[in-house]
């Protein structure tokens, strides 16, 4: 991505496309040059394709934040929404930190899976996300231009959780209660908002859905992925647009 001048008149680099991406640690690329991230290896693919520059306000951030919390940062921060108004791309990557409270427990310093779902309390942390999933798309959605296209993953499941709920026996389980039910929530939004729905839980999971993601592509913790990972994912969302 070529660095551009300044537009005094609005404070934006003056280049053809402007990508704004939201969501967790991935999209920051988490543990690696931020160059590496998904996000900004999709940028330099829409450069290629389609012969232009492209300026990235990547928003991501590696504090927590839940889905509803990201809903008030796009309702209530300025700076926020006058990238939104002005994006021609915008991508989302979030989800998983409604869930893994409910996944995990400390103990002492550390934190410990937990073998079995807690169904009431896994509803209470996932039921929100329905509402929050919609509302976060419409905003969205009434802030950019008419041609913007706006990108939400799928996510999957990190290899680090798979492998520990194959361990315990109790994956299906899991899958059900602790993912698909928000990945359903989020098809559901993306229909109604006219977004697209990258299947990186194809990339991540498949091709059987339990399946680990081979550690090539995977940094050391099991949770995030290293410069190889974060391409399958650029790549995933290159088949998009």
């Amino acid at each position: 991505m070529k660095n551009s001048e300044k537009d005094s008149s609005n404070g934006y680099m003056k280049s053809d496309l402007l990508l704004v991406a939201l969501g967790d640690s991935t999209p920051t690329g988490y543990g690696l040059d931020s160059n590496f991230s998904y996000v900004y290896q999709y940028a330099r693919y829409l450069e290629a394709d389609l012969n232009v520059d492209v300026d990235v306000q990547n928003w991501a951030t590696n504090k927590t934040r839940t889905v509803s919390d990201w809903v008030y940062e796009v309702q209530n921060n300025r700076d926020l929404r006058r990238d939104i108004q002005s994006a021609n791309v915008v991508t989302i990557w979030m989800g998983w930190h409604n869930v893994i409270p409910c996944i995990m427990e400390k103990s002492g310093s550390s934190l410990i899976f937990l073998k079995k779902p807690d169904t009431e309390r896994l509803k209470r942390a996932i039921h929100p996300m329905r509402k929050a999933f919609d509302m976060l798309l419409h905003e969205i959605s009434s802030l950019t231009r008419n041609e913007a296209l706006i990108i939400i993953a799928d996510i999957g499941i990190p290899p680090l959780f798979v492998k520990k709920w194959k361990e315990f026996g109790s994956f299906d389980l899991w899958y059900k209660q602790a993912y698909e039910v928000w990945r359903k929530y989020i098809i559901q939004a993306a229909k109604k908002h006219n977004a697209n729905v990258v299947p990186t839980h194809k990339v991540v999971n498949d091709p059987q859905k339990g399946d680990i993601l081979p550690t090539k592509y995977v940094q050391s913790d099991g949770l995030h992925f290293n410069e190889l990972g974060h391409k399958l994912i650029a790549d995933a969302h290159r088949k998009i647009g």
